[in-house]
């Protein structure tokens, strides 16, 4: 295998890119009626609130668009594509430890290196599928599979669901 891409759950980018839309135009008519109303402070806070909905609403738009893939698995490396469309790269042999956690949702994965330059010591890669879920046992026993191939040290861990009493 030459590389693995493991790709992003398209409709969860769509919905989450309508809804953030949807956001933004309810959010301009609360700041239309606030500053009618003079109601200058709520006013603020709601265009503190279109902010942060027109930045994600972008985001996950341009992800959509050029169905960016969540990582990308090379022969010698794990290439990781961030929100600040930089890209990381982490070769095999670098790789101290990779934890995964695996959900009812999705799978994720922390990687422990010299390069990782996040205080907690992790780089973290979140492969969410919200409506493609069959798909996370062929990309869990993949990535499972690579890591091994490559003498990279993984634990697993399964997340289970809480019941209450």
């Amino acid at each position: 295998m030459k590389q693995y891409i493991v790709k992003d759950d398209q409709i969860k980018l769509a919905c989450y890119t309508l809804l953030n839309f949807t956001l933004t135009l309810l959010l301009l008519f609360a700041i239309l009626y606030l500053f009618g109303n003079q109601y200058f402070l709520l006013a603020f806070f709601a265009m503190t609130a279109l902010w942060f909905s027109v930045k994600y609403m972008c985001r996950y738009g341009s992800r959509y668009i050029r169905k960016q893939p969540v990582c990308v698995c090379k022969e010698q490396y794990v290439l990781f594509h961030s929100w600040t469309n930089d890209e990381k790269k982490l070769r095999y042999q670098e790789i101290k430890e990779v934890r995964l956690l695996r959900d009812w949702k999705s799978v994720k994965l922390f990687f422990a290196a010299d390069q990782v330059d996040h205080p907690s010591g992790w780089w973290y890669v979140g492969i969410v599928y919200y409506f493609k879920r069959g798909e996370l046992d062929e990309i869990e026993q993949t990535l499972l599979a690579l890591f091994n191939k490559h003498h990279v040290k993984i634990s697993k861990t399964e997340k289970q669901k809480k019941r209450v009493s």
